[in-house]
This record gives structure tokens, C-alpha cells and sequence, in this order.
């Protein structure tokens, strides 16, 4: 039987209406912010640096693109939304003894303990 470990866990932040709108070239926490939730949703592989760069600006193409966003690269109200309400926890499919298998996206664990990875 595999268990699920719930790794999607976010501090309290600020509200999405009150976020920045970030654009490729800006620097700062929001873009960290940012960077860090596209790589718990496996959207982002590089360093969390705070500088929106080329990675950082494909990466919300992606994202945006996956969620049926105006693929842009600008992270509005939407973007912001669309990354802290819509997705489900990530989660860590252990296997019996413990170890990892993979991470990925719980869909639905109650029904069938389906993991499935990008």
C-alpha cells in the first residue's frame, strides 16, 4: 500500500490581488516566490535566483500554456491564481518500504492511489 505525504505546503503570503505583476527582467522575492512554486509543480528545473530569466520566463509559458493562460510570460492575477488555488498538493508516492518512487501530482488519491508525473 503506498501512502502519500503532502509536500505543497505554503506559508502565509500575500493575497493574489495585492502580488506584483512580474515580467522577464524583474528581480525580486515574488520571483523567487514564483520560481519556487513552478519547481514544486515541476514546471521549473533551475535555480531559485529571483531573476526572471529565460528559464524563468519559458517555464511560465509552459505553465501558463498547461492551464489554458494567455501564454505570455507575464504573471498577472491570473498566473497567480491559476499556481496557489487550481493545482492539487504535490505529493511523494512512497513505495512499501519506504522509499521514493517519484514526485508527482496526486489525482485523487481516495479512489485508486493513481500518482502520475510530468
Amino acid at each position: 500500500m503506498r501512502e502519500f505525504k503532502d509536500d505543497f505546503s505554503r506559508p502565509e503570503s500575500t493575497p493574489v490581488l495585492e502580488r506584483p505583476v512580474l515580467r522577464y527582467g524583474d528581480e525580486n522575492d515574488y520571483v523567487k516566490e514564483l520560481q519556487r512554486d513552478l519547481k514544486t509543480i515541476l514546471f521549473y528545473d533551475g535555480e531559485i535566483s529571483g531573476k526572471f530569466d529565460d528559464k524563468t520566463l519559458s517555464s511560465t509559458k509552459a505553465f501558463q500554456i498547461n492551464n489554458k493562460l494567455t501564454a505570455d510570460g507575464v504573471v498577472d492575477k491570473r498566473t497567480w491564481s491559476a499556481l496557489i488555488y487550481l493545482y492539487s498538493p504535490l505529493a511523494i508516492c512512497l513505495n512499501e518500504e519506504g522509499g521514493n518512487m517519484f514526485k508527482g501530482i496526486v489525482i485523487d488519491p481516495g479512489h485508486g492511489s493513481n500518482c502520475y508525473s510530468r
